[in-house]
């Protein structure tokens, strides 16, 4: 019983931490390896990271239907 509060007392204590990022902490933690945070950095840079994109009307694939 003492794992199971242990695991949700860290579950919950990693959720706040997530919560407190900005969009761009949290698009970079989501890397896997160094290569992959290098890409991202370089898609941040040119502006084409998914949270960057969201406004974009003409990348809206709904506004096609």
């Amino acid at each position: 019983m003492q794992s199971f509060a242990k695991s949700v007392k860290n579950y919950i204590a990693n959720a706040i931490k997530r919560a407190a990022m900005t969009d761009e902490e949290r698009y970079l933690s989501d890397s896997v390896d160094l290569v992959d945070l290098e890409q991202r950095q370089k898609v941040i840079a040119y502006g084409q990271a998914p949270y960057q994109i969201n406004g974009r009307h003409w990348l809206d694939a709904k506004s096609y239907q």
